[in-house]
């Protein structure tokens, strides 16, 4: 993944990554030293503090690994690019006739629009299966009539084969 960047967030998506991550640092650090230590009372103050030191490491890589798989899920489900849209709708209606467009229209615009780009690619792909599929209809049609002028002429076992091979290519298309 060296080689490959990521494109820069707009302001409303880092402010909110912003936010998630403060809130995972106020969860994750709501217990301050003092109580740590206090759970802890029965050991010795450098043991006390050593354990102070765990804690607050694992609460890092708790927080680091939560942010990750934020980020992760928030690209994987398109929060950024509805945000951005978002935005985008924002400036367009405070530049307009003041006209407000709800956040929830928005997202719905975006998750209709994708939906649409989704059956798009459904049907390209239906439209090459089909001239594929076609393609190997009319190969299949050139073998059987070699078949028939070869029947006149007498049989060849090779242009049999050549048929079965078609005829088999063609019917795991169609499964």
């Amino acid at each position: 993944m060296e080689g490959r960047q990521e494109p820069e967030l707009s302001l409303r998506c880092q402010t909110f990554n912003r936010h998630f991550s403060q809130a995972m640092h106020a969860l994750l650090t709501s217990c301050t030293r003092k109580e740590v230590v206090g759970y802890f009372s029965h050991f010795e103050p450098q043991t006390q503090e050593y354990l102070y030191k765990v804690y607050a490491l694992v609460g890092a890589q708790i927080r680091e690994n939560v942010i990750a798989e934020f980020d992760s899920i928030c690209k994987e489900h398109q929060v950024y690019e509805v945000l951005d849209h978002v935005s985008d709708r924002a400036l367009i209606s405070a530049d307009g006739a003041g006209d407000h467009i709800h956040p929830e229209k928005v997202v719905k615009e975006v998750a209709v629009r994708r939906k649409l780009q989704e059956m798009e690619e459904v049907k390209r792909r239906l439209g090459l299966a089909q001239k594929e599929n076609d393609s190997l209809e009319a190969q299949l049609k050139v073998l059987h009539l070699e078949i028939d002028n070869s029947q006149d002429q007498g049989s060849d076992n090779a242009l049999y084969k050549k048929i079965q091979k078609a005829n088999i290519e063609l019917f795991k298309l169609l499964d």
